[in-house]
């Protein structure tokens, strides 16, 4: 049975023969502030989580995507992230405007990233952010299979 949240923990599973290791991830808040960007420490992945599974599979669930390469050189295989909503406004056939901390053009705005054979998955989810608008940007529910 998997705990009902994981703030900065890992919860090891066992299904069949593969083992799962399943970690969430709480950055500081002032990565969210508004019209400025503030990094990760180098090594804030390794004090929240310790180290990544490398004998199974390593899911990070990260709310933030602007880290997405980081997440991935922890060692995730796959990391679900959301929180951009695919952007408040996307341009169809390039991506997003805008991201809700005001960053124009957001790199990690939706969608899938590869990082090495690591994949990092954003979801652009059902609600809104900021300015409770979607313009060309249709909510979405993503379900990714993974086979052993």
């Amino acid at each position: 049975c998997i705990r009902d949240s994981l703030n900065n923990e890992t919860e090891n599973l066992q299904l069949g023969e593969d083992k799962v290791c399943i970690s969430g991830l709480e950055i500081p808040l002032e990565c969210y502030g508004k019209g400025k960007y503030e990094p990760l420490k180098p090594a804030f992945l390794e004090e929240a989580l310790g180290e990544a599974e490398n004998s199974g599979l390593q899911i990070l669930l990260a709310h933030n995507p602007r880290f997405a390469p980081i997440y991935a050189q922890w060692g995730a295989d796959i990391t679900l992230c959301g929180h951009n909503h695919g952007g408040l406004v996307r341009i169809p056939g390039f991506g997003s405007l805008i991201s809700p901390q005001y960053e124009l053009f957001p790199k990690y705005d939706a969608g899938e990233y590869d990082f090495q054979g690591r994949k990092v998955y954003v979801s652009k989810g059902l609600g809104t952010h900021t300015f409770h608008i979607r313009i060309f940007d249709r909510a979405e529910v993503l379900s990714i299979k993974i086979n052993p």
